[in-house]
């Protein structure tokens, strides 16, 4: 399965906001440190880029949760509920309804395709890329 992060070009005071899609459909929307880091988050949000996810034990959470891996200068960064700044040191918040949903979906992908993706990414970037003539394919 491919997760697109489509964050928004600025951050708004100590969060950067977002939308989460699953394949092409609109799932929640999200929370993440600023770009520049906050007093919770030095390093800031993720950088734009593509990565693999597991849903994996949490240990500080201590319940399955999706893991983005390979992230350069980040650890443990994971997907999760939260909806203030303090609720993250970098991962990725998203409504407490959504998250057992999310973790669901991403286990029975993950069983029948083998991987599961998230790509990271602003509105502007892919707007550019449309209007540069790029084409989009989400598949299954």
């Amino acid at each position: 399965m491919l997760i697109v992060l489509v964050r928004k070009p600025q951050s708004e005071g100590e969060v950067t906001k977002g939308r989460l899609f699953l394949q092409d459909e609109y799932f929640c929307d999200t929370i993440e440190p600023a770009y520049e880091g906050n007093q919770y988050c030095e390093k800031g949000c993720i950088p734009f880029g593509f990565y693999n996810i597991v849903v994996t034990d949490s240990p500080k959470f201590s319940r399955p949760l999706p893991w983005i891996t390979r992230v350069t200068g980040y650890s443990g960064i994971r997907i999760h509920a939260g909806s203030k700044p303090e609720h993250t040191k970098g991962c990725i918040l998203i409504p407490k309804e959504k998250e057992q949903q999310l973790v669901r979906k991403l286990t029975l992908a993950e069983k029948q395709n083998g991987q599961n993706f998230i790509m990271v990414t602003d509105s502007s970037r892919i707007v550019r890329q449309l209007q540069n003539g790029a084409k989009v394919y989400l598949e299954n």
